[in-house]
């Protein structure tokens, strides 16, 4: 893949975005990294600061991208908020800004942008979550934005695929970040989870890396509006 082909990449200064946001600069795609903070400074990739919770951001985030040619788009941002009031209108609030809003809102944009460019052959990947699927306790926000996010999928796929867009949603297990580590480290929470799991650990970022580059590319031409699970069976086992 040579330099001329971009991708924006939400959540791209740290956990899963920026082992992505790292992988696909080393394969010299030209990478735009969205996010509140970055983990490392000097990245060799372009970067832009936006707070996701706040919609207003909006606006001066599509004005400094509007110049970019952008071929690929993974939004990977999210945030599950832990709270003693999970069903209070805040928490939900909070989560769909930040996991459902800004990228429908961005992604429209973008598609759009592309549209008007005539830019063929592109590709996005939204990641949701085996929330979208199972029910799990006192986490409704976050399930209904994942599910919200994953439909979205197939709406664009249905709307906009004959401009030559393909639009495909990724659905994560219980992968190792920033947002999982106290679970991980509680040692009951993590059997919990192991013993559900077929290939018996925890995912890690790096096994989102292959799925998303041969979704982006041509080796996966006729896959579109799918929803593609990365949880080592989870989603045979139940819940």
């Amino acid at each position: 893949m040579d330099k001329s082909k971009t991708i924006l990449i939400t959540g791209g200064g740290g956990g899963t975005g920026l082992v992505l946001s790292e992988y696909f600069n080393n394969q010299n795609y030209s990478v735009i990294a969205v996010d509140k903070k970055f983990q490392k400074k000097n990245l060799s990739i372009k970067t832009f600061k936006c707070d996701f919770s706040n919609l207003n951001n909006l606006d001066d985030l599509m004005k400094k991208i509007k110049k970019f040619r952008i071929n690929y788009i993974i939004n990977n941002a999210g945030i599950s908020v832990q709270s003693n009031k999970p069903y209070s209108y805040q928490v939900l609030k909070k989560t769909f800004n930040i996991n459902f809003f800004f990228h429908y809102l961005l992604t429209d944009f973008l598609v759009k942008q592309a549209i008007k460019e005539k830019i063929e052959n592109s590709s996005l990947i939204n990641i949701s979550s085996l929330g979208e699927k199972f029910g799990f306790s006192n986490n409704p926000s976050y399930q209904t934005s994942k599910a919200a996010l994953s439909q979205f999928t197939r709406s664009l796929a249905k709307d906009y695929s004959i401009y030559g867009f393909r639009f495909n949603n990724i659905m994560p297990g219980y992968i190792k970040t920033d947002m999982t580590i106290r679970s991980f480290k509680n040692k009951t929470k993590s059997k919990e989870r192991i013993d559900r799991v077929p290939l018996n650990r925890w995912g890690n970022s790096k096994d989102l890396i292959k799925i998303c580059e041969f979704l982006l590319s041509n080796n996966s031409s006729y896959i579109n509006g799918a929803t593609i699970p990365v949880d080592g069976g989870w989603s045979i086992s139940g819940i």
